[in-house]
């Protein structure tokens, strides 16, 4: 079939805003039943203005619980969340601040009740149900009592869910607590913890103790990582038998598994040797699960982004055999028997799914039988509109970092691929560089509808993994300390300089981010008007000493490191690296996008940066979504979002508009 020759941008796309938010979930969070071997999943659905729903393995909802939102408001990411032991499922509910229970009886699930003192000002995560007693519940508790960030306090607490009382709290006086997990036959409790003003990847602590139900604690000791340290720990959680605690450590330059073997007290790399890669994310969210115990002496361990899994064993301390999937990157890894596991992954060209992956060990080879159990979106389009991630470096000017001698900015490049359009030959494509956020997050390559949007229709889309991205290892995560505004732009920029030698349209790039991304694309506008011809804020940073103030107790000192101190201590850098004191400089046109409710990135800051953008004379758009707090979880908001940002690039980029963008009517603010 021969292409036709049309504008770069102005393709007609099967991928329509509509069908991205009608036609897709998000399963944000797997967990497994170990007495049972029941899985669940709970998905996002945008389509039921983001509720967060509880799916069984048949594909059922826990119908019997209606009206709740399956997620956590601790640390304020609203992420999925619950327990499942016995047929029994726990989960925290989003509108009521209540904590839920509803157990299976003959295949009916009963009707849903509380099992926490309800109090608006408390907030529960990460739960455990005790193995030996299961009426009582472990969980983290966020008191909220005086709303401040330095007044907020995190506990771990013990709760009896029948009598809906707090028993005792277990372990207090750190700012922070995660991963508590009992020993499988709950005699030791494990969990990490960390203080201000450092971020669970900059400096965390793992820790043991006796667990009685009627004493609470004793022995507790710390078992890795602590102040003393400059390296983190995460994702903490016992091997089947109990024998072993097991555990991610980045003290090697990249988060490697390691195990303590309980009866000697003795700390090793689980596979014998440090491993050059990243084999988990850092902890922007509880319950996060890169590996899982299988036997008493296997574990699976994902390694990130080749689709490669390996198989560790405990008592040879080794790598006994890998197996290949179709993953470029595999979460939320359960474990349901001995030999399958489950877990949500995503491939080149295939959406994220719920997967089950069989395991067969047999005379040293392994086989790896998968099954893929839901899909997160029912969209299915030739594979001629879908574009490829490629994986490409280019040098930044970015001063290098310790252990650095040339800086190398990462990214991704997705083409421009439509089945049946192509670009004129004396054309580049006009080009959008989508900045994370975090910041110390990264991109990855697996198939992203939101992408394909753009591609599909002509645009060359890039997702820029700057300097202090995760995924590279400790180095690479820690040049963005204190250079903040400085890294993240420069190599950004870098991305964009080389791609404009040959591959995109120099004089029609778009910047687009969303939170400290979002920061990212006013600073860049600021710092180089001259290479982002617009820009999209979403819910983004434009006063950093206002950040600072505002922002929620999770984030409330993260800028410290990212600045190099406190506002009284840097006060010309928070000011420098403002956008909102260098909006003058912005001359391209300006598209922001905010939350109403958004607590992590209050309004205000985007209030201010449009007043400003717009004093000066430059082009600004605002809209502002009644009710979404940071993010876009509704899918009408979603659909806007797109359909909004294809007319404005559109616009800027003097391309015509095709039949196919349809643009929903909204009020501006």
């Amino acid at each position: 079939m021969t292409k036709r020759t049309a504008p770069y941008g102005s393709w007609e796309s099967p991928l329509s805003a509509e069908l991205l938010t009608q036609a897709t979930v998000d399963i944000r969070y797997v967990f497994v039943d170990s007495v049972t071997h029941e899985h669940y999943h709970i998905e996002l659905r945008p389509s039921e203005k983001g509720r967060n729903a509880i799916v069984d393995a048949h594909g059922k909802e826990l119908s019997s619980t209606t009206a709740y939102d399956a997620r956590t408001r601790v640390h304020e990411y609203a992420i999925g969340c619950a327990v499942a032991r016995n047929g029994r499922v726990v989960f925290p509910d989003f509108t009521s601040f209540d904590v839920l229970r509803t157990d299976k009886s003959s295949g009916e699930w009963s009707k849903a009740v509380s099992v926490v003192p309800r109090h608006p000002a408390y907030r529960y995560g990460d739960l455990e149900i005790c193995p030996t007693e299961p009426d009582l519940l472990v969980a983290v508790r966020e008191d909220h009592t005086i709303d401040e960030p330095s007044k907020v306090i995190n506990s771990i607490v013990l709760v009896d869910m029948g009598k809906r009382e707090t028993i005792m709290t277990l372990a207090g006086g750190c700012d922070f607590y995660t991963t508590p997990k009992l020993s499988p036959d709950g005699k030791l409790l494990s969990w990490i913890d960390y203080n201000l003003p450092n971020m669970p990847w900059d400096n965390s602590r793992a820790n043991l103790a006796k667990f009685d139900t009627s004493t609470g604690l004793s022995d507790v000791q710390s078992i890795d990582g602590g102040l003393e340290m400059s390296y983190s720990v995460s994702q903490l959680r016992w091997s089947i038998d109990g024998s072993h605690l097991l555990w991610l450590n980045d003290s090697t330059g990249y988060y490697n598994l390691y195990a303590r073997e309980i009866q000697s007290g003795k700390n090793d790399l689980a596979a014998g040797k440090a491993l050059a890669h990243d084999a988990g994310a850092v902890d922007w969210f509880l319950g996060q699960s890169s590996f899982a115990s299988l036997t008493d002496d296997l574990v699976v361990l994902s390694a990130q982004k080749s689709g490669v899994f390996n198989l560790v064993s405990l008592s040879s301390r080794s790598i006994i055999a890998s197996f290949d999937t179709p993953f470029l990157s595999g979460q939320q890894i359960r474990r349901v028997t001995d030999e399958i596991i489950v877990l949500v992954g995503t491939g080149a060209t295939t959406q994220s799914v719920l997967a089950r992956i069989d395991l067969q060990l047999s005379d040293g080879k392994l086989d790896a039988s998968i099954t893929v159990l839901k899909e997160t979106s029912s969209i299915k389009v030739d594979e001629g509109y879908i574009s490829r991630a490629q994986a490409l470096v280019a040098p930044s000017k970015a001063a290098p970092g310790m252990h650095e001698s040339k800086p190398l900015a990462h990214m991704f490049y997705y083409a421009p691929a439509s089945k049946d359009h192509q670009g004129p030959t004396d054309e580049l494509p006009p080009c959008i560089v989508r900045c994370h956020g975090g910041p110390t997050s990264s991109a990855v390559s697996g198939l992203s509808w939101q992408i394909q949007y753009f591609t599909s229709r002509g645009f060359a889309f890039v997702d820029s993994n700057y300097g202090g991205s995760t995924g590279h290892g400790k180095v690479y995560r820690d040049r963005l300390q204190k250079n903040w505004g400085i890294v993240d732009i420069e190599d950004t920029v870098a991305c964009v300089e080389h791609l404009a030698k040959t591959m995109i349209d120099r004089k029609r790039v778009a910047i687009v981010g969303g939170s400290a991304g979002g920061y990212t694309v006013l600073a860049s506008l600021c710092a180089y008007p001259d290479v982002f011809a617009a820009g999209c804020s979403q819910y983004g940073v434009a006063d950093l000493k206002g950040l600072a103030d505002e922002t929620h107790k999770f984030e409330s000192e993260y800028l410290f490191g990212l600045l190099g101190g406190r506002p009284s201590e840097v006060p010309d850098v928070y000011r420098d690296r403002s956008p909102i004191y260098n909006a003058d400089k912005i001359r391209s046109p300006l598209l922001v996008l905010q939350g109403e409710v958004d607590k992590v990135v209050p309004r205000s800051q985007a209030h201010a940066i449009v007043k400003a953008v717009r004093a000066n004379g430059v082009e600004c758009k605002y809209i502002e979504f009644e009710g979404e707090g940071h993010g876009f979880i509704r899918s009408e908001n979603i659909r806007t979002t797109f359909d909004e940002q294809l007319k404005f690039y559109r616009s800027v980029f003097k391309i015509a508009d095709s039949s196919d963008a349809t643009v929903h009517v909204i009020t501006e603010v």
